[in-house]
């Protein structure tokens, strides 16, 4: 028995490709045909690591656009700042206002801390982590943001004359962190989330454009971990007088008679409260006795 078949259809042609007029225009097109350049221009235009004519491959001089290579684990979540993104040596931007990569340092953490239950009971309460130094974002204290900034590592540095595995880490100085602290503190750019802090970096001047933005994420490092938006921190400087006003003062006291109280005791209390500023409710608060 035969059967018929069909023909078989004749393929189409492939049409043959128009080449382009001009090349597709880019936001930021690279100076050369180096793609490491790339990486010198970041999210704001401000450079990025390193002058142009950098050698990210160079295992000598330690060129500020080399990859760093943490052979440790994360210290804070600021450092993923290191982390290379889908672009040829292009590395996560924390220090740019729009920020692309900003919302990673709500997402994640280094540490684990645990949510206390909305109906708490004495074995679902967790044991608190301590978090040394945590501040608000929106803090107007200068000098408490400096405090954080102060020593954190400003540049991971290949050790001079050693091999190239061995780092040897610059710290933020004094001058730098007060600079830094008092310039974030007068922004006026309201952070809601830990991804504000990408914006605050971009405009700050403490430690200015021309710093290479590994070296200027030195503060999200440093506040990445120990940041926060929601609570407010208060510290309400008391102090309690007990005396008695002297014979000639009336037996209802007025504002002038004020400077007439005699002190015969004094004690001085520093009353720390946290705050939340969605409810309004008070998280916390602690009754510290000053001693003079």
């Amino acid at each position: 028995m035969t059967t018929a078949s069909a023909p078989i259809a004749t393929p189409t042609p492939y049409p043959t490709p128009t080449p382009y007029a001009t090349p597709t225009p880019t936001t930021t097109p690279p100076p050369n045909a180096n793609p490491a350049i790339l990486s010198q221009v970041s999210w704001s235009g401000v450079p990025d690591n390193a002058p142009a004519g950098s050698n990210p491959y160079s295992e000598v001089s330690g060129d500020p656009v080399r990859p760093l290579v943490m052979n440790r684990p994360f210290r804070s979540v600021g450092e993923m700042g290191y982390a290379f993104r889908d672009q040829p040596f292009r590395t996560l931007s924390f220090s740019s206002d729009p920020s692309p990569d900003a919302a990673l340092l709500e997402l994640f953490s280094v540490n684990d801390y645990p949510t206390p239950s909305p109906t708490p009971t004495p074995s679902s309460i967790p044991t608190p982590t301590p978090r040394a130094g945590v501040i608000n974002l929106n803090s107007r204290q200068g000098g408490a943001i400096a405090a954080v900034l102060a020593g954190a590592i400003q540049k991971e540095s290949v050790a001079a004359g050693g091999p190239a595995f061995l780092l040897a880490p610059s710290p933020v100085g004094g001058t730098t962190a007060n600079s830094a602290g008092t310039s974030l503190a007068s922004l006026a750019i309201p952070g809601t989330n830990k991804g504000g802090l990408a914006a605050l970096i971009a405009h700050e001047t403490g430690f200015g454009p021309s710093f290479p933005k590994t070296e200027r994420e030195s503060i999200a490092r440093a506040l990445g971990e120990a940041d926060q938006t929601r609570t407010w921190n208060l510290m309400i400087d008391v102090i309690a007088q007990s005396g008695r006003y002297p014979p000639t003062v009336t037996a209802n006291p007025q504002a002038a008679d004020l400077p007439k109280f005699i002190v015969e005791g004094e004690q001085r209390y520093w009353v720390h409260v946290a705050i939340d500023r969605f409810t309004g409710q008070v998280i916390d608060k602690q009754i510290e006795v000053v001693n003079e």
